[in-house]
């Protein structure tokens, strides 16, 4: 986990330093609690995203996740479209994992949001497609939320390894909480996912 976050703090500072990425930057950094009812314990884990627009419509985004036993990182081109009331936006990265199959791992996304009107949270429609692959195997997750009021977005989420359920989200300008309870679609067994994502 050390040696992923220090990866991540030097892909960080080789972005910032370039003058092409001086336009726009976004950072944030998600805590994630899943329950595993097998052993009956929760499993801490946290990821890392960052983004450097370099146009209006180009840029890099750079993203790390580490647990106890398990870590990735790499970073790669985005587009983003901009749509009526939103954007599209589409990623592609190429980086490597750490772990008893070290090796190449390769991941895609596409991050949609539309908004009815100018309200930061409210009338929002956001969904995420994620999918990566490498040594130790495919993992991804998909959420869809709509923002019920300013504060509160409630929707659908999939995560590998994790929940498969509902996702009850509360967006705030510094951070967001959100929760999913639910059942791990592998095994059929109840769990849940607590997250905690701090903006920077």
């Amino acid at each position: 986990m050390k040696k992923t976050i220090a990866l991540l703090v030097i892909i960080t500072s080789g972005f910032a330093g370039s003058t092409c990425f001086a336009q726009k930057s976004s950072f944030f950094i998600e805590e994630q609690n899943i329950y595993n009812h097998e052993v009956g314990k929760i499993t801490p884990q946290a990821f890392f995203w960052l983004s450097h627009d370099a146009t209006t419509h180009w840029g890099m985004f750079g993203f790390a996740m580490a647990n106890n036993s398990w870590g990735e990182i790499y970073a790669g081109p985005k587009y983003t479209a901009y749509i009526k009331h939103g954007i599209l936006e589409f990623g592609v990265g190429v980086g490597f994992e750490s772990s008893k199959n070290n090796g190449l791992r390769n991941a895609a996304y596409i991050f949609g949001e539309t908004r009815k009107n100018e309200q930061p949270v409210k009338s929002k429609n956001q969904f995420m497609i994620y999918g990566e692959h490498g040594p130790s195997g495919p993992w991804a997750f998909v959420y869809y939320t709509y923002g019920v009021t300013k504060h509160l977005s409630v929707g659908l989420h999939t995560q590998r390894f994790s929940a498969t359920g509902p996702r009850i989200q509360f967006d705030y300008k510094s951070f967001m909480l959100y929760v999913i309870p639910g059942i791990d679609i592998e095994t059929g067994d109840p769990t849940g996912h607590l997250g905690l994502r701090l903006y920077f």
